[in-house]
């Protein structure tokens, strides 16, 4: 959504921007030329569009006739704010042509099309197409106003942090009194435009030199910062002190970026940056300080900690320091001791101490690994000096052999060609690797090497299969909870990846749904070896839960966790970051990091989190002795890693938070000095300096799903559609390339390769240049990929075929039954039953050819059930969609999972007989309403966007937007796609679509005989109204605004046009206007545009009483246009174009039209009446031959039903004072004076009254069968449709079968009610044919019929049963059949 004053400067610049274009001279000799003006003379504008594009493409080096081809198809469709695939077409193809040199950027069309090019990039997700589209023609047009103005504008709206500048640059050059009158236009428009300069992203300064203090707004009521700012620390020792002493519970905000700093962390950074002799007075007044502390006699690590923060500068504290560090180099912790180790070296002078500390960090460094540091370090080593080394004195050749022992060159991992790897199938075992109503991000399944192991992780499961030869699973842990919680939160679990270490596999666990706890694994046999859960407070709800996998450091695990004091949504949060020590099983140490609505959370990041951000974050980083931490809560948090000290927040720009569901997410990447980003709460990517927190860059137009790695100075990035290298110093793309299709899980970086998986294929790209250089398609049957690993020269893929399920083998009869089944008759007995949570059904249609079948969908597993009274599982596969719908089209089963916040959704089709998997296709996220007709599949967003699928392959047959349109119905008749198109603008309309193409074969305007009258203004083509009278002589005419289509007060016209004595058009080159008009909206409400050819400018009135407007009243009618003609002529009618203004603002309904040769009384009207009489039509239905709908012709008039007949294009009245509820075959249900009167759409004179029989309030229980009404989910209701009566039905005084219940079709016409009663389930079968009904009760039946778990069709009122009825109570699946 454009934020309102952005809209209005989008308006503008498009306003500005658009071309007058008058009808262009023929460009080329080509027949074709005429044909297409002749079409859109018509008002055929596709088949237009179609002769125009041929016609460019049959001449592919004419530049020039390519141009006015594209300009002139962009002319015909291109209006504010209106898209379609033809102006997108064109646009595109014309932008091409500008970078051909073909057209010039200055000229009018060129700057209609490129904002057309770059909204749809954008709306599309790709945003660096968008930027570099718009950057090179700011760069090739830097002087241009229009450009500049249009670059700042595109800056803004993907919230780069250049916009500010550019927009500052603007206001400096403000000109409102330019001599060029477009040129003021644009000033006045872009000086509105200027006063939001605040909300833009704030620009990105170096970092400073020096003390970093100048850049901080510490709290500062004594003026302690101020003074330690403005002199030298040997000056004033004693305030710097003190000010340590007080700033331990600060937070330093930064003046020009969000973020806050340590404040004993922002006053060292401020001191390290003096020389040190400024320092002494300090060093002697701190240790003069120390020796007043008081410490336990055996002081622990929690104790000491404390005072190197107090006392930095003591050398005191600076030998406590280093005692702390070689402690915590002795116990493994190398990341502390390091820590301790480098806060000796940046603060101690003593050399003894800075010679320990300087081994000790080098030794440090060794025990990470962090061997590449060590060499860059360890140069500076003296090999004749000693050094202190082991409780000893060593040569420094010695202590430098000692560190490189046993250290190798590192072997980089070489990419793998994909036709060199051998494939291996993964079958996972068939538990629900996520909950079906949870949005899903890709299959939710991880894959790692380990050793000679293939790891399978999910948050139900862990499986291990052996590399070498994976068949079945050598061990797995399955977790088959209850998804209720999960549908209670609709949190995805995300990508679970455990951390194995040491022949131990660690992973977030727990019994319930959401993980509480962290669990160990042994990687041999996969048993469970101990857990914990961590616990803040003593509330039922205090476990929280692990937001990541976690990380091995320090001789522990490393991970944040999310708490509440109630249940995951509660608003009062936390996140806390825990070390759990392998070695005692409990936490070394746990911290909050930030608390809700607390001072590091001031911005309120977290308390306005969304749960499903933060829940499944990414791992922590620890990096030389800082724990980096991703909240997903719009803050990045460094922190000690000793302790877990908060060292820096930096509170990142949420933008993109709709495009949650599809992030991964990625745990920072250290890389130099910066520590790279990308939160799951946005997608944006941006480093921080480690120091500081401070933003180095910040790239929003990735819109990342996952950080795939590093190779060398490049940084691998899937965004939203796309996949890019970025440049580690800068930010800025190297390469992108588009993704056509959907990524398959996470993509693999192996040397200098990247792996992508799709559906179809798996490729292989180019690092340094993004270049594909590989592909292989899948080799996996009738199964469909989910993931994929490569190692051991092997290509390891996870099937959608899970592995069989020991306790319903696939093709085993779930029951033995011996006789045969037989139509469902009472009494019923129960055969079979299965268990399976949440599940929704779906029945396979009678004419789909299936046979009895039914489909379940359950936690990600799709299932076939045959439905014999023996029962069995014919096929079953994994399915990662969500809350998808499923549909039938013949034997294909037709998957459909419905897009989320702009990403799109898809259709996946497979062979219902045995699973196959047919094709993918992605679908729309704006559109819905599925609708088949032929061997297609049609979306549509019922506001005449379309996009039609073939059912055969997938790929898209055709796709086009009907204009001007608020209601559009597809109907297929068996051989023409038949269209109801309501307008805003216009009257209904009637049009017949080519199924292969979409083009126009017919359209028929929708005219209700009843409506018209002599005085009613008659339709003519493209939305003209046109009124005759008498050749009156005139050269004053005056137009008379009476009335509203709307019964508002207002008026309005983009064209009129005088006839002569013959009818033709009067020329308007000598006339001028006057009228009052509404100056807030100049230049597009003044009275000249009724003449000035352009149908996109208009008149309007006043929108408010100028006298009085903040009373907000609307200065009624009459509203009049005077028009001078300049000469006399003689005028026999004239032409009424109504503005294109939402909701029809100012159409005019009721009108005068008077005329008069000179300056005398105005007299009679000549014209007088209705104008335009525009059906407002709400809603419509088509039958068999004919289309029902229901409009009002005026404000204040009944709304009415009409009937359109497709086949003589005549409209008729059928109900007044009524209006329409459902339709049924060829029945429509209407509600006409509290009655309730079905019609028939093939007999105009077919009409049966359904009250008393039927009461108002029980319409939406109706079914209606052929020619046969049954009603029965409350009292029992059945009637001959043909006959126009209603049958009598038995009555039975204990009888339940008039109480609420479920109502099901049986074959044979039966119906089945089942009404619930306590434990018991009573029965009533009726019989259509004759309305007998007989009776049972299940008296041990302990499943409920749950309705809303099966899947319904668009239309279908009933499920329908054949010989096996199901129950399901969302656990338990029953089949009954009859008993005898």
């Amino acid at each position: 959504m454009i934020p309102g004053r952005t809209r209005l400067l989008f308006l503008t610049l498009l306003l500005l921007a658009f071309p007058l274009l008058a009808a262009a001279q023929a460009p080329t000799g080509d027949a074709r030329w005429s044909d297409a003006r002749r079409a859109y003379a018509e008002g055929h504008d596709d088949e237009g569009h179609e002769i125009l594009l041929a016609l460019a493409e049959d001449y592919p080096g004419d530049l020039d006739l390519a141009v006015a081809c594209y300009a002139t198809i962009l002319a015909e469709e291109g209006r504010l704010l209106k898209t379609n695939p033809w102006i997108d077409l064109a646009s595109e193809r014309l932008v091409a042509l500008e970078q051909l040199g073909a057209i010039s950027a200055n000229s009018q069309t060129i700057r209609e099309a490129v904002p057309r090019v770059i909204d749809k990039a954008l709306l599309e997700g790709r945003h660096l197409e968008a930027r570099e589209t718009s950057g090179r023609l700011h760069r090739e047009n830097p002087h241009d106003l229009y450009w500049r103005i249009r670059e700042a504008y595109n800056h803004r709206r993907m919230d780069l942090a250049g916009a500010r500048p550019l927009y500052q640059k603007l206001k400096d050059d403000v000109d409102p009194d330019h001599p060029d009158a477009r040129t003021r236009e644009l000033w006045l428009w872009m000086e509105n435009e200027l006063k939001g300069m605040e909300s833009l992203a704030p620009p990105i300064y170096p970092l400073p030199r020096g003390t970093p203090l100048v850049l901080m707004e510490p709290d500062d009521p004594d003026g302690y910062w101020r003074a330690v700012l403005d002199h030298s620390p040997a000056d004033v020792a004693g305030t710097v002190d003190r000010l340590i002493a007080l700033a331990s519970e600060q937070i330093v905000p930064w003046q020009d970026q969000p973020g806050v700093t340590d404040p004993l962390r922002a006053l060292d950074l401020h001191l390290l940056s003096k020389p040190p002799a400024e320092l002494t007075a300090l060093r002697k007044l701190q240790d003069d300080h120390l020796k007043r502390e008081t410490l336990p006699q055996d002081p622990s690590e929690a104790d000491i900690l404390p005072l190197p923060r107090r006392f930095p500068w003591s050398s005191t504290v600076h030998s406590m320091l280093l005692e702390l560090g070689n402690d915590a180099l002795w116990s493994g912790r190398a990341e502390s001791a390091l820590r301790s180790f480098r806060e000796l070296l940046t603060h101690a002078i003593d050399p003894k101490l800075r010679d320990a500390a300087q081994v000790g960090a080098w030794t440090a460094l060794r025990m990470i690994g962090a061997i590449d540091e060590l060499r860059a370090t360890a140069g500076t080593i003296d090999p004749g000096r000693n050094y202190p080394w082991m409780d000893r004195t060593a040569k420094g050749s010695e202590i430098r052999a000692e560190l490189f022992k046993g250290v190798s060159s590192m072997t980089p991992v070489p990419a793998a060609e994909l036709s060199s790897l051998d494939q291996h199938i993964l079958q996972l075992p068939p538990v629900s690797p996520w909950p079906t109503d949870t949005p899903a991000v890709g299959f939710g399944i991880d894959l790692q090497v380990a050793g000679s192991q293939i790891i399978a992780s999910g948050r139900n499961m862990l499986v291990s299969y052996d590399a070498s030869n994976p068949g079945p699973p050598l061990w797995s842990q399955l977790q088959r909870h209850p998804v209720d919680q999960h549908r209670r939160t609709g949190y995805h679990p995300g990508y679970f990846r455990p951390l194995i270490r040491g022949g131990t596999l660690y992973t977030r666990w727990g019994l319930s749904s959401l993980p509480n706890g962290i669990a160990a694994f042994s990687l041999e046999g996969g048993q469970p070896e101990w857990s914990h859960i961590y616990t803040r407070g003593t509330s039922r709800y205090a476990n929280g839960v692990p937001m990541g996998d976690p990380v091995a450091a320090e001789g522990g695990l490393f991970y944040l966790q999310w708490h509440t004091p109630g249940d995951v949504t509660d608003r009062n949060r936390a996140v806390s970051l825990v070390h759990l020590d392998l070695s005692t099983r409990q936490p070394r140490w746990s911290t909050d990091l930030v608390i809700a609505g607390r001072s590091v959370d001031s911005e309120g990041r977290l308390q306005g989190a969304a749960p499903q951000n933060v829940i499944y974050g990414n791992e922590v980083t620890v990096h030389r002795g800082a724990v980096y931490c991703n909240t997903n809560a719009g803050m990045i948090v460094r922190c000690d890693v000793r302790d877990g000290r908060v060292d820096w927040v930096h509170n990142y720009r949420r933008q993109n938070s709709s495009l949650v569901p599809q992030n991964l997410g990625s745990a920072p990447i250290i890389a130099g000095d910066t520590v790279v980003c990308m939160p799951r709460d946005d997608g944006r990517i941006f480093a921080l300096d480690q120091r500081t927190g401070r933003v180095l860059w910040d790239n929003p137009l990735i819109l990342g799903n996952e950080m795939i790695g590093v190779y060398e100075d490049t940084l691998v990035v899937r965004g939203t559609g796309v996949i890019a290298g970025l440049d580690l110093r800068s930010g800025e793309a190297r390469w992108f390339r588009p993704l056509a299709d959907r990524v398959l899980g996470r993509a693999l970086l192996l040397g200098g390769s990247v792996y992508l998986g799709s559906v179809a294929e798996l490729q292989r790209l180019d690092v340094r240049s993004g270049d594909l250089l590989e592909r292989r398609p899948w080799d996996l049957g009738e199964a469909r990929p989910l993931g994929f690993i490569i190692a051991h020269q092997k290509l390891f893929v996870v099937s959608d075929n899970p592995a069989p399920d020991r306790r319903h083998r696939i093709g085993e009869a779930l029951a033995r039954i011996e006789t045969p089944s037989a139509p469902l008759r009472l009494p019923l007995k129960r055969t079979w039953a299965i268990t399976r949570s949440d599940a929704r059904i779906a029945l396979a249609p009678p004419a789909s050819g299936l046979g009895e079948t039914a489909f379940l969908l359950s936690g990600g597993i799709l299932e076939c059930l045959d439905l014999s009274p023996s029962g069995s599982i014919r096929w079953r596969r994994f399915v990662d969609a969500h809350n998808a719908t499923l549909s039938f089209v013949g034997e294909k089963l037709l998957l459909v999972e419905a897009g989320r916040g702009g990403r799109p959704g898809r259709a996946v089709a497979l062979n219902a007989r045995n699973g196959r998997f047919l094709w993918e296709a992605p679908v729309p996220s704006t559109l819905g309403n599925p609708f088949y007709f032929g061997s297609r599949l049609m979306y549509h967003d019922r506001q005449g966007k379309m996009v039609v699928f073939d059912l055969e392959s997938g790929k898209p047959a055709w796709e086009r937007t009907l204009s001007e349109a608020h209601l559009v119905d597809p109907y297929w008749d068996g051989e023409n796609l038949n269209i109801f198109h309501a307008s805003q603008w216009h009257g209904p309309h009637h049009l017949i679509l080519d199924p292969a193409t979409g083009r126009t074969i017919r359209r028929d305007p929708v005219i209700v005989a009843q409506t018209t009258s002599p005085n009613l203004a008659r339709p003519i083509e493209n939305g003209w109204y046109e009124v005759r009278f008498p050749p009156q002589a005139a050269q004053f005419v005056r137009l008379t605004a009476l009335s509203e289509v709307n019964g508002r007060g207002w008026a309005s016209a983009a064209e009129v046009h005088l006839l002569d004595a013959q009818g033709n058009r009067i020329a308007r080159d000598k006339w001028s206007v006057e009228a009052e008009h509404e100056r807030n909206a100049a230049p597009r409400a003044l009275p000249p545009n009724i003449i000035d050819g352009n149908p996109d400018t208009w008149w309007h009135s006043q929108w408010k009483d100028p006298d009085n407007p903040a009373l907000g009243k609307v200065l009624p009618h009459p509203h009049h246009v005077h028009l001078d003609l300049g000469e006399n002529h003689l005028v026999s009618g004239f032409q009424y174009l109504p503005a294109r203004i939402n909701y029809n603002n100012g159409m005019i309904r009721d009108y005068e039209l008077h005329v008069r040769e000179d300056k005398q009384d105005w007299g009679n009207p000549v014209a007088r009446g209705i104008l335009v009489n525009r059906l407002h039509v709400h809603r419509n239905h088509f039958g068999p031959g004919a289309v029902f709908f229901d409009a009002r012709n005026h404000p204040g008039n009944h709304q009415a039903v009409f009937r359109y007949n497709l086949d003589n294009r005549t409209a008729q009245l059928v109900e007044n004072e009524a209006h329409m509820l459902s339709m049924h075959g060829r029945y429509v249900l209407i509600t006409s004076h509290n009655k309730l009167i079905l019609r028939r759409s093939d007999d105009p004179g077919y009409r049966f009254e359904l009250t008393p029989h039927v009461e108002h309030g029980r319409h939406g229980e109706i079914v209606i069968e052929g020619d046969r009404l049954i009603m029965g989910r409350h009292k029992i209701a059945i009637a001959d449709l043909d006959a126009k009566r209603f049958l009598p039905v038995p009555e039975a005084p204990k009888s339940r079968r008039h109480q609420n219940g479920h109502f099901v079709r049986l074959e044979d016409d039966h119906f089945l009610k089942i009404v619930h009663h306590g434990n018991k389930q009573e029965l009533a079968l009726i019989n259509m044919s004759n309305g007998q009904i007989s009776e049972s009760t299940m008296e041990t039946q302990v499943e409920r019929f749950a309705e809303d778990r099966f899947l319904k069709s668009p239309g279908q009122r009933l499920l329908t049963f054949k010989r096996t009825l199901l129950f399901y109570d969302n656990s338990t699946l029953s089949a009954w059949v009859s008993a005898n």
